[in-house]
Formats: structure tokens, C-alpha cells, sequence
């Protein structure tokens, strides 16, 4: 899948070298995903005095 296994002569396999575009790219994603997270989680669970009588 991600390291793209492939059978080698002698018969142990290694992963073949990612590229470090994708690396980046990869914790781009993760780092965006887990800032939406708590963020929109902050956003949601934060204290609003002033909307205290609306509930």
C-alpha cells in the first residue's frame, strides 16, 4: 500500500523509498485535519456569557 513493497532477489522484500514531496504532503494533511478538529471543537465547547439566556 504506502511503501509500495517489492520482491527483491534473495527473498526478503523492502519497502522502496518514499518519495519527501509525499511525506510533506502527508503531514500537511494530518496537521490540517487534526487543527480542524480543535478547532471546530473549541468553537463548540467554548463558554458564551452573553448566550447564557438563549439556552
Amino acid at each position: 500500500m504506502f511503501y509500495k513493497i517489492v520482491p527483491v532477489p534473495g527473498g526478503q522484500t523492502y519497502p522502496t523509498p518514499v518519495p519527501a514531496y509525499q511525506i510533506f504532503a502527508l503531514w500537511l494533511i494530518i496537521l490540517a485535519l487534526v487543527f480542524a478538529v480543535f478547532w471546530f471543537t473549541s468553537r463548540v465547547t467554548s463558554y458564551h456569557p452573553e448566550r447564557e439566556e438563549e439556552v
